[in-house]
C-alpha cells in the first residue's frame, strides 16, 4: 500500500513529528511504500496576488516543491 504522510509541525522533535516517525517506522516494517512530505520545511511559495503581478512583470518563475506536495496524495492509497 502507498501511504502519503503530510506533516506540518515546525517542532522537529515535538510530539506530532515523534508520532509520525513511529507510524512511519511501523508502516515501513509492514512493507508499505511511504512518501513523507514535511510541509513546514518544504520549499513552497504560496500564490499571492502581489507576487503574481510581480512575476508577470518580471517574467520570473520560481521553482518550488508544489508539484510533489500536491500530486503525491492523489497517487496514494492512504493519507
Amino acid at each position: 500500500m502507498k501511504i502519503v504522510i503530510l506533516r506540518s509541525s515546525p517542532h522537529l522533535h515535538g510530539t506530532s513529528n515523534t508520532l509520525v516517525d513511529e507510524f512511519k517506522k511501523g508502516a515501513i516494517e509492514a512493507d508499505h511504500e511511504i512518501v513523507d512530505i514535511d510541509l513546514a520545511r518544504s520549499n513552497l511559495h504560496p500564490c499571492l496576488a502581489k507576487e503574481i503581478v510581480e512575476n508577470i512583470i518580471l517574467n520570473f518563475d520560481e521553482e518550488d516543491d508544489e508539484e510533489s506536495s500536491v500530486k503525491s496524495p492523489y497517487q496514494s492509497d492512504y493519507i
